[in-house]
């Protein structure tokens, strides 16, 4: 008797086992099956906001590309509540056509606002967008007021928004240099007094006034921002050469950065680049073609 319940029980385990294993294949079909279902369903759409963003369609269209996104997880969220097939098809199909609109807008920006791209490409790279960073945010503000009317059409006020976004950055380079490289100098030259002779102490202290007003004024003009910075680090050196050390790039070096006097907010953080024979009353500016 006991034979025959210890075969009963082995025999229904060996079932049980049976049981479950095709009870969890099933089930690891239909999990494959789904998993299948939805790349064929996003599969297009997902591959056109990828290339959207190696594009840079999201910065250069930014609210026609956030539309798309949204349709698309709408798309998402339809798909896991399990609503008709039908219905998110139409949802892909808005976020493509959506898509679509943000490309084409991008391509616009990026003609029509190409010299505005390249100078705030240069702000970016630099130091200046925290030694001047009131000035940074502010020529941001301009930038983003540019692109937005680029993105709805408004190619003039977009351009004329442009004009003041790249004030705005060349504001910025000129105050962080004048914080910067030029006061840095003027500390220098004051330390330098006890082992220079009047004369060339006072000739040093000419050219280098000179030169702090002739930057005061280029936010006037237009100008390459590296190029313009690497001119004013040019001449500081020829101003300073009677002392030693040149200048450094506020661009490249950040110890000769000065703290600002008030504290960059989180926000702003984010939003936060010759002799002394010559003169310097005016700088030979690099422009824009």
């Amino acid at each position: 008797m006991k034979l025959i319940s210890k075969l009963y029980l082995r025999i229904s385990m060996s079932i049980f086992i049976v049981l479950a294993g095709i009870v969890f294949t099933q089930v690891d079909l239909q999990a494959q099956e789904a998993d299948k279902v939805k790349h064929e369903l996003f599969r297009e759409v997902e591959a056109a906001i990828e290339q959207a963003r190696r594009g840079e369609v999201p910065v250069l269209a930014p609210t026609l590309f956030a539309k798309a996104t949204q349709f698309y997880r709408q798309a998402e969220a339809e798909y896991q509540k399990g609503e008709r097939i039908s219905k998110i098809r139409k949802r892909i199909e808005e976020a493509l056509k959506t898509i679509q609109q943000a490309t084409e807008a991008a391509r616009v920006s990026r003609v029509a606002l190409a010299e505005l791209l390249a100078t705030r490409q240069q702000a970016a790279k630099s130091e200046h967008t925290r030694i001047a960073f009131k000035e940074f945010a502010e020529a941001e503000r301009r930038y983003q007021e540019a692109i937005s009317k680029a993105e709805a059409g408004d190619i003039r006020g977009a351009k004329k928004k442009a004009d003041q976004a790249m004030r705005g950055y060349r504001e910025m380079t000129t105050v962080a240099l004048l914080k910067g490289p030029i006061k840095n100098a003027e500390e220098r030259l004051k330390k330098a007094r006890s082992t220079l002779s009047r004369q060339t102490l006072a000739k040093a202290e000419r050219d280098l006034k000179t030169l702090k007003k002739s930057v005061r004024n280029a936010k006037k003009q237009k100008f390459n921002l590296a190029e313009y910075e690497a001119e004013v680090l040019a001449k500081i050196d020829a101003i300073t050469s009677v002392i030693g050390a040149p200048a450094k790039s506020t661009t490249t070096v950040k110890r000769d950065r000065p703290k600002p006097t008030t504290k960059p907010s989180p926000k702003q953080d984010k939003i936060i680049a010759s002799s002394s024979q010559e003169s310097f009353e005016n700088l030979n500016l690099a422009v824009y073609p």
